[in-house]
């Protein structure tokens, strides 16, 4: 694959981890302003869906296997972006760095790939998920 390819790619991921953070702290800090609030509050709601990792919401034994720990991206809308947030941001350096040959190369394409990440998050937080 050609690296102008692979940088495109990695670029698309970074859009999508920053949109996905732009999701997790809309979730967290204006759940109330959000499109979300039209939603199920007991999986997209932070104050109460956290509660859905549990048995009967409060019972401190996991709900299932792994959804306090390795599932629980499963259990709620702010994990699930969480854990998106973090597979995007892995498969955009993973695509744009991949064979760079130099140091200096390398360095750019993280500033670019971080750039692309915040400037979607501070949209997606900002302008498309605000009602």
């Amino acid at each position: 694959m050609e690296a102008i390819v692979q940088i495109f790619i990695g670029g698309v991921f970074a859009c999508l981890a920053g949109a996905s953070k732009g999701v997790k702290d809309k979730l967290q800090f204006h759940f109330f302003s959000s499109i979300f609030v039209d939603w199920d509050h007991t999986f997209w709601n932070p104050e109460i869906s956290w509660r859905r990792k549990y048995k009967n919401g409060i019972d401190p034994t996991p709900r299932f296997f792994g959804s306090t720990t390795i599932f629980v991206a499963f259990t709620d809308g702010w994990h699930l972006f969480q854990m998106l947030e973090t597979v995007f941001t892995l498969l955009a350096f993973t695509f744009a760095l991949h064979g760079l040959p130099d140091l200096y190369e390398v360095l750019i394409t993280a500033i670019a790939v971080v750039t692309a990440k915040n400037i979607l998050f501070q949209f997606t937080f900002k302008e498309l998920l605000t009602r």
